[in-house]
């Protein structure tokens, strides 16, 4: 489906640097009109916890949207947003959506602070889920 641009500096440690990154890959997510860029936020049980910020087809329209999304670490394929990257569902089968459409226009810095704490919450549900797992 197309390119994807890896970043691989854990996202956590500095988001004055991640809103950088993410307005550069919106720039080259624009100039390319294809793929996606991911932002690594965690590594467990051979999966990554990313944002991820690609076009997708989500709506009517193609567009260039944001998430925080899972993909295995075995996976061939990282230039999907819609199909490579999974949102967290939740214990009643609902998704935990984080899309958020962007544009070059878009305050990259309120975006960060937006997905970090959504980081928070589904951070904390995959720590127990890990653990959970581990003790069973």
């Amino acid at each position: 489906m197309g390119i994807v641009k890896r970043n691989y500096v854990p996202a956590t440690e500095n988001t004055d640097k991640l809103a950088r990154d993410i307005l550069s890959g919106i720039e080259w997510l624009t100039s390319e009109g294809t793929g996606c860029c991911w932002y690594p936020l965690m590594y467990t049980n051979r999966v990554v916890w990313a944002i991820v910020v690609g076009w997708t087809n989500f709506c009517d329209d193609d567009e260039i949207c944001a998430k925080i999304a899972c993909q295995p670490l075995n996976s061939l394929l990282q230039c999907d947003f819609d199909v490579d990257w999974n949102q967290l569902v939740l214990e009643d089968g609902c998704v935990k959506d984080t899309i958020t459409p962007v544009s070059l226009d878009t305050d990259v810095s309120k975006l960060v602070d937006e997905l970090m704490e959504d980081w928070k919450f589904i951070k904390q549900i995959v720590i127990n889920r890990n653990l959970h797992a581990k003790l069973s």
